[in-house]
């Protein structure tokens, strides 16, 4: 497998002063919402994510812009879903660091802007155990994630019935879009997303960069133009072992 220096040096370097916050509705957790223990976290903590539907009714505010360092957790036996109106992209970060997200479901990212649930630029990525799914973009690409720069590792994740509408071919990757970054997909499903409307090209994934895709499933991807499951697009070192399209 890819080994990423980066992200390796980032978690060494966590702290052992690292808190563990809790969030979630109610009453007995130190936030809750996970915008405002975002802003209140320091570099090495750990948000752990309680049962709940996390949105704007609940008092979330997105984008909630993430700080680097944070590892967003869902706690022990929970499954929280993150859901946004189609309006906004549900998580972003631009500054450089590390990014951690587990356990989590994304729903109802959306906006004109490229990334719909997640987006990010120069930041070092890990996404575990994680499902985006009604996620919808217009004009853009990666409605579920777009990552910009940096190194990403999306692991154990469902990519379900996202779309993007566009006129233009180089708006794609209804799943996922991952521009210049080096990459790592592992045990990842691609199921019924979208790419439509004029030539996008990666009805599931598009990629530009080096990576390896390894023991993912793509199933019933879409786009009118080329790569139903997966475009590749100017990649010196591209591995594809294991996979089902």
């Amino acid at each position: 497998a890819r080994i990423f220096p980066l992200i390796a040096a980032a978690l060494f370097s966590q702290t052992v002063q690292a808190e563990t916050l809790t969030v979630g509705p109610g009453f007995g957790t130190d936030y809750n919402t996970i915008t405002n223990a975002m802003i209140e976290a320091a570099s090495g903590d750990v948000l752990l994510i309680t049962d709940g539907v996390y949105s704007t009714t609940s008092g979330e505010s997105f984008p909630i812009f993430l700080t680097r360092g944070v590892i967003v957790r869902a706690a022990p036996g929970a499954k929280p879903v993150i859901q946004g109106d189609g309006t906004e992209t549900l998580m972003r970060s631009f500054i450089a660091g590390l990014i951690n997200l587990e356990g989590l479901t994304f729903i109802g990212g959306g906006g004109s802007g490229d990334g719909g649930a997640l987006s990010f630029r120069t930041a070092t990525v890990t996404i575990r155990n994680c499902t985006f799914t009604g996620n919808k973009l217009t004009g853009a690409g990666g409605a579920g994630v777009y990552a910009n720069f940096g190194e990403i590792l999306i692991e154990d994740c469902l990519f379900l019935e996202n779309e993007i509408e566009t006129q233009a071919s180089d708006d794609s990757g209804a799943g996922a879009r991952i521009d210049n970054a080096d990459f790592l997909l592992r045990n990842c499903r691609f199921i019924r997303n979208r790419a439509i409307g004029g030539e996008p090209n990666g009805g599931a994934l598009f990629t530009h960069g080096d990576g390896t895709i390894e023991d993912c499933y793509f199933q019933d991807n879409y786009t009118p133009a080329w790569g139903g499951g997966l475009w590749a697009d100017g990649a010196n070192d591209l591995t594809i072992r294991g996979c089902d399209f």
